[in-house]
């Protein structure tokens, strides 16, 4: 038997815990419960307060938790299956081999959860804060991630492939043998991370952060990295085959071309923009600007120039 209790304490019910489906325990105390193995599909669970509680097999399908507190809960092996968790507090918590496919979970708090082996297909973490989550052989494809924190995650071996990431924040995260193919990380900070052996074909890295990056053995094959800041990062054996990028290095700058796109140092400009640009506005560029364009300007347009030739011919 479970005593149901409201945020003052007061018992408001006293109920199996084979008997919860679809019942209404918005606001409720559940605070430390065993509800192991219970079925609360569709139930009303929003404002409720379950931290620390056992919720291991239970049965959540449709439920609404949006604005709960699972702090430190134990949902391992639950089924969340389209369930609204918008807003709610995750922290800690425990969801291994979770079912989270097509699950609300916008604006959540999942810093440090265990998530590792979950299923969070088609599932929707705009805006949620996953910095130090566990997300090991996760399923995350055509996932929802714009706008997320994922700093210091564990994502290795997780499906990212087509998932959407666009302006994450992914620094310092471990990626390592993930598939990403695919996946929109326009925008992405990605500083730092480990994206070792990982499946990046046909995805978008555009204007994305990848300094210091690991993407030693990663296949960028297709991938668009267009304005994407590559400043000491590692491509040793990486597949870069048709991807929209050439690297060189040439004295004090490492310049970086993409179809119609040259990034010299931290200046990023259209083709046709470092074409047009007058001497006194490289000189307001930075120290030396003026000397390195001179030695440098016209082999590097002539690079682009063919690169944007080459890619072309490729397309025919």
């Amino acid at each position: 038997m479970i005593k149901i209790l409201n945020k003052k304490g007061d018992v408001l019910m006293v109920v199996n815990a084979d008997t919860l489906k679809g019942s209404n325990l918005s606001g409720s105390d559940l605070s430390g419960s065993d509800l192991s193995g219970s079925d609360l599909s569709g139930s009303d669970l929003s404002g409720s307060d379950l931290s620390d509680s056992d919720l291991r097999n239970a049965d959540l399908r449709g439920s609404d938790l949006s604005g709960a507190n699972l702090r430190g809960s134990d949902l391992r092996d639950s089924d969340l299956r389209g369930s609204d968790l918008s807003g709610a507090n995750l922290r800690g918590a425990n969801l291994r081999d979770s079912d989270l496919r097509d699950s609300n979970l916008r604006d959540s708090d999942l810093r440090n959860a265990d998530l590792s082996g979950s299923d969070l297909r088609n599932a929707d973490l705009r805006g949620s804060d996953l910095s130090g989550a566990n997300l090991r052989g996760a399923n995350l494809r055509d996932s929802d991630l714009r706008d997320s924190n994922l700093r210091d995650s564990d994502l290795s071996g997780s499906d990212l492939s087509g998932a959407n990431l666009r302006d994450s924040d992914l620094r310092d995260s471990n990626l390592r043998d993930s598939d990403l193919s695919g996946s929109d990380l326009s925008g992405a900070n990605l500083r730092g991370s480990d994206l070792r052996d990982s499946d990046l074909r046909g995805s978008d890295l555009s204007c994305s952060d990848l300094s210091g990056a690991n993407l030693r053995g990663a296949n960028l094959s297709g991938a668009n990295l267009s304005g994407s800041d590559l400043r000491g990062s590692d491509l040793r054996d990486s597949d870069l085959s048709g991807a929209e990028l050439i690297i060189i290095t040439w004295g004090w700058w490492t310049t970086y071309i993409t179809k119609g796109h040259i990034r010299i140092g931290c200046k990023s400009y259209t083709l046709q923009e470092w074409k047009n640009f007058s001497d006194e506005e490289i000189i307001r560029m930075g120290p030396k600007a003026l000397e390195f364009c001179k030695q440098n300007k016209e082999l590097i347009i002539g690079l682009c120039e063919r690169f944007e030739t080459n890619k072309g011919e490729e397309t025919k």
